[in-house]
């Protein structure tokens, strides 16, 4: 299943309780790719692909990435913004 960004447009409780019952739910036994600029549930994932600049500068699990350049650099960003 390709999603993007299927949670984009949620507030944080529907888009919590997306996640919980249909991505990682119902949708448990499929393979999911999801494409999104939300951080919220990065910890939630099997494997990050981090993309800049059209390439692929990063892919691992949450917990070889959360210390990476590549992943600090982004969520700089997103903290930046708030």
């Amino acid at each position: 299943m390709l999603l993007d960004d299927p949670i984009s447009a949620l507030d944080a409780n529907v888009r919590k309780a997306v996640m919980k019952q249909v991505i990682l739910g119902s949708c448990k036994e499929k393979t999911r790719v999801l494409v999104t600029h939300s951080l919220d549930f990065l910890s939630l994932t099997d494997r990050i692909a981090i993309v800049s600049e059209g390439k692929l500068v990063a892919f691992d699990t949450y917990d070889n990435l959360k210390d990476s350049e590549h992943l600090k650099h982004i969520l700089k960003i997103h903290s930046d913004q708030v």
